[in-house]
């Protein structure tokens, strides 16, 4: 057999299932490797070596006293969650200083169907703090989460420490949030799979009339985003945007109506994402989908611009004023107060026409993919960013190299619509560079997925980061 971390989940799985693998066993083999690696890629927050021996024991239990029974899909396979959602019985910090001693007394919805599913709590991955940057760092005394291919470069943000931790071999895959990109560029800029469903596919523990984040996978194939997704699929009576996304067969094989852009709309892309896209577009008509590559339907404009940072502000101002006392906000980092500052003489009324603005922008980009099947972009406009580049200048400037950077990812949290980030190819740094396809609509998760494992068969992507093999 290869290096258990060589095998995917689906591999996995089949080993537990089989016997041929303990969850105990598989358990130690990644314990040792965060041990060696976790900490310099700035990948975790909380580890709960304890918690996750006892699961494991109970699954290598289990399965031994029911080898013919119905087993949760997941049975023993490691598994860990992003610092912004809640584990039961574990510190929970949202990436905030003033919350580092706070334990959760509630498992998130989505990580509760995870460990329904058997998966064994290895721990929480490092994300910033409330989860607005495209970059991870925080107070807490974690490195700042970076690329197992260039540990000068970021993670990307907010699943940075999630994307970091699987790239290496630390995890076989991790559970993300996505608001704007946050699964897809971490998944990306590491050379992975990362897959946001649709909005109503998975549960949401607090579900908003306006909220555009989505839990999901960040994993290293198609097939294993596929079956983690399915597990997180079973809905919840709490939320607000059930939808059916039809994941339980696939999508109809026949060939597809692509509608493709590379032009962010804000920025120009790097050479090295344009030669990504063209590789994929060639891919795919190689393939026999209808490729048509045009023009971003709506580019951004300073009206976006601005729409965009009012409510992303005003979001994190919320979350702030929710969990930390306004004696603790000095704690808090700059970011965080800078959006607190921000928002402090908006009121409703602005906070509503900054979401119309965007609404309005949104429709154009669901109306422009309304005759295709999916929508290909570039996931990135550049490559991983080495650590500090979008902090020169003043904060609201930061803001706007953020949006330049991950251009192409809101509008899917916007619309709703699933959408999926693939490896393509290595950059002239040896960083990796991805692509997107998102769904026409949601509730069209079989035909993304579908689609990006047929172009994943066909790229082949098959690189690793240095700590791989050590």
């Amino acid at each position: 057999m290869s290096e258990l971390h060589d095998l995917t989940v689906v591999e996995q799985c089949r080993h537990l299932q089989a016997r041929t693998v303990g969850a105990q066993e598989l358990l130690a083999h990644y314990q040792t490797r965060i041990a060696a690696h976790g900490e310099s890629l700035g990948a975790f927050v909380t580890l709960t070596p304890e918690l996750a021996s006892a699961e494991a024991v109970a699954a290598d239990r289990r399965r031994a006293s029911e080898p013919d029974g119905d087993l949760p899909v997941l049975l023993g396979l490691p598994l860990a969650y992003k610092d912004l959602h809640p584990v039961k019985g574990v510190v929970g910090t949202f990436g905030s200083r003033p919350l580092r001693t706070r334990v959760s007394d509630l498992d998130g919805e989505c990580v509760a169907a995870f460990r329904r599913a058997g998966a064994v709590t290895v721990g929480t991955t490092h994300a910033p703090e409330f989860g607005p940057t495209c970059y991870t760092e925080s107070d807490l005394g974690v490195r700042p989460a970076v690329t197992p291919y260039d540990t000068s470069r970021y993670a990307s943000g907010s699943s940075g420490g999630a994307a970091a931790a699987v790239a290496a071999g630390l995890l076989p895959a991790a559970h993300a949030s996505d608001g704007a990109g946050s699964i897809r560029t971490p998944a990306s800029v590491c050379g992975l799979v990362g897959f946001k469903p649709s909005r109503g596919a998975v549960p949401v523990a607090a579900s908003t009339f306006i909220s555009w984040t989505v839990e999901g996978p960040i994993t290293r194939t198609v097939a294993d985003a596929a079956l983690l997704t399915g597990v997180l699929t079973d809905g919840s009576p709490h939320d607000l945007y059930r939808i059916e996304c039809g994941l339980d067969g696939p999508a109809a094989p026949r060939p597809a109506r692509v509608l493709a852009y590379a032009d962010t709309g804000i920025g120009a892309c790097d050479p090295d994402v344009l030669t990504a896209f063209d590789t994929a577009v060639a891919a795919l008509e190689a393939l026999g989908h209808e490729v048509d590559v045009a023009t971003n339907p709506r580019p951004w404009d300073d009206a976006l611009v601005e729409a965009m940072l009012r409510v992303f502000a005003t979001t994190v101002t919320a979350t702030s004023r929710r969990l930390v006392p306004p004696e603790q906000w000095p704690e808090l980092r700059q970011f965080t107060r800078w959006c607190l500052e921000a928002t402090a003489g908006l009121d409703s009324a602005d906070f509503a026409l900054a979401q119309a603005v965007l609404a309005q922008a949104a429709g154009a980009h669901a109306a422009a993919a309304l005759h295709y099947d999916v929508v290909l972009t570039p996931t990135t406009a550049r490559p991983a960013q080495t650590i500090g580049a979008f902090d020169a200048g003043s904060l609201e400037g930061a803001v706007r190299r953020m949006l330049e950077w991950s251009a192409f990812t809101p509008w899917a949290n916007m619309t709703g619509a699933p959408a999926l980030a693939l490896p393509i190819a290595m950059s002239r740094d040896g960083l990796p560079v991805g692509v997107q396809l998102c769904g026409r609509r949601p509730g069209s998760d079989a035909a993304v997925l579908a689609l990006g494992a047929a172009l994943e068969q066909a790229v082949g992507w098959q690189h690793h980061p240095p700590q791989w093999a050590s």
